[in-house]
């Protein structure tokens, strides 16, 4: 059984995306003859198939909806775009290279970008209609000794300012990574240094966010696009088993955290002092249970941020404050039909109420054998209430 579960992980490392968290670190626990992978998906022996994919591309590696109408599907070959909320789907043919190392982002319906990475140049193709046309260019660092390039983030905070991160090692106990920042929308880009590599954001006027690290609980920002750095002192309550940080999300920090009897919760901090300490302010408890490097995903939707599970299902709005922190909150689960296990990357368009939630769980058909990933695109238009399957991706398992 210890073969079988190692080799059904390296399986899913190959797939790794593509996630906001490390899937390399996932727990794996087993329940009987089942193999069950947690904090990002889930696989299970069962004697029936789900219904047929309905895309037989490569798996998503992103997705992301813009506004209640626009969204976007990253693969390794393509970039799929959808006007109507994610009913149907058009092949943008992006010019950029075919590779698992990609990353997408959209300002709005009309501006945005794809990057790839190719050895050791970075291929960036930017439009400003939606799509329909795209401009190129590339981007190197010349003071660098040749690499090649993995993991791939992008994120723009206005029109002039935005970031590439690219990670420079293949190596779980390494965290390097190189950071091109652009002042003038992607025309030009310049190579910079970056103290880790994760996941990161930027605010209209370029301060940057980064999280991330070998341990992934690191939080650090830059005021002008790379050029300095600083670490945030993050304070909060029982992290024993360990903790996981993402990048702000509607001005609070969320953090994964594994807790000294193996749960997890999600603790959401807060900054009286721009930036340069964040306090908990409060936490829930979750059904899934993670590993190191994996974020539950965390949304702004509306007026509170939306906690999304990573067991089918579940999600919980939660005030970004509250006056002590005495342990998780029974927040109010929603526990939204049409959730399925796995969701990773979770947005919602400026009304709040619209978002798309892309998952990935497994299952087997008999024990280890005929195993099969499925990636589902889900769409709510309720704030998270309800959810229902827009798209499908099967990816078997050799």
């Amino acid at each position: 059984m210890k073969g079988g579960r190692q080799t059904m992980k390296r399986d899913i490392e190959h797939t790794e995306r593509r996630r906001t968290g490390r899937l390399a670190s996932l727990a794996l626990i087993g329940l009987g003859s089942a193999l069950a992978i947690t904090g990002c998906g889930s696989v299970r022996a069962t004697g029936s198939a789900p219904a047929p994919a309905s895309d037989d591309g490569a798996p998503p590696i992103d997705a992301a909806l813009v506004t209640p109408g626009f969204g976007w599907v990253l693969t390794a070959d393509r970039l799929l775009i959808s006007r109507d909320s994610g009913a149907t789907f058009t092949d943008a043919k992006a010019p950029v290279p075919a590779s698992s190392a990609r990353a997408a982002v959209f300002r709005d319906a009309s501006n945005g970008y794809v990057t790839a990475a190719s050895g050791d140049t970075i291929t960036i193709a930017r439009t400003s209609d939606g799509g329909r046309t795209w401009q190129t260019g590339t981007a190197r660092d010349a003071a660098a000794p040749p690499v090649a390039y993995g993991r791939m983030r992008i994120a723009f905070g206005d029109a002039s300012h935005g970031v590439i991160l690219a990670k420079t090692s293949s190596s779980a106990m390494s965290s390097a990574a190189t950071l091109f920042a652009t002042t003038d929308g992607g025309a030009s880009w310049a190579a910079r240094s970056a103290p880790v590599a994760g996941e990161v954001a930027v605010d209209p006027g370029g301060r940057t966010w980064l999280a991330g690290g070998v341990a992934d609980d690191e939080l650090h920002s830059s005021p002008d696009l790379g050029r300095h750095w600083s670490r945030a002192d993050l304070r909060l309550g029982d992290i024993a088993g360990g903790m996981t940080v993402a990048p702000p999300v509607g001005g609070v920090v969320p953090v994964t955290v594994v807790t000294a009897d193996d749960r997890t919760e999600v603790a959401l901090l807060t900054t009286a002092d721009k930036g340069r300490t964040w306090r908990e302010t409060n936490r829930v408890a979750v059904h899934g249970r993670t590993g190191p490097g994996v974020r539950v995903p965390v949304a702004s939707a509306g007026a509170a941020p939306l906690v999304v599970d990573t067991a089918g299902g579940h999600a919980y709005r939660l005030a970004p404050r509250r006056a002590t922190v005495a342990g998780a909150s029974a927040a109010p689960d929603l526990r939204p039909p049409g959730l399925a296990d796995g969701a990773h990357a979770v947005t919602f368009a400026a009304d709040g109420r619209t978002g798309w939630a892309l998952a990935t769980y497994g299952r087997c058909a008999s024990g280890k054998s005929d195993c099969v990933l499925y990636h589902p695109l889900m769409t709510t238009a309720d704030g998270g209430a309800t959810w229902r399957q827009a798209r499908l991706w099967r990816q078997r398992l050799d």
